[in-house]
């Protein structure tokens, strides 16, 4: 009631008998909850791409990583340069964008950031 009342004065106050509280349920924490005490352990890799890169290969490779298969994927980018020209790429929360770059990408690379990042595969299915 205190937070509610700071956000709405008019909001009315939430009262129980003395010694009772509402029932709360209990968040089991085996169904994937992270406490204030759990960490998360992120790695990072980083590559550079080698010549022209095949566009619906990068594709494949970065709707792979949104689903899961190199790892838990928390963010991953990629600036390339493609036989069509130069491409961005970006995976977030299970989502892919492609979106043509306006300038010619010098240096292809690809990062990502992964919790249980398989390193193996990745270099395999990119270089």
């Amino acid at each position: 009631a205190i937070v509610l009342r700071s956000v709405n004065a008019e909001a009315p106050k939430a009262s129980f008998p003395a010694g009772e509280r509402p029932a709360l349920e209990r968040l089991n924490r085996g169904a994937g909850v992270r406490g204030q005490g759990d960490h998360i352990h992120f790695e990072t890799l980083s590559l550079k791409l080698s010549g022209e890169t095949r566009l619906d290969g990068l594709s494949s490779f970065f709707h792979d990583l949104a689903k899961g298969r190199y790892g838990k994927v928390a963010r991953a980018k990629a600036l390339v340069q493609s036989e069509e020209g130069p491409y961005r790429f970006d995976v977030v929360f299970e989502r892919v964008d492609k979106i043509r770059f306006d300038n010619d990408i010098v240096e292809s690379r690809v990062v990502v950031i992964c919790e249980a990042l398989d390193k193996t595969s990745i270099e395999k299915a990119l270089l």
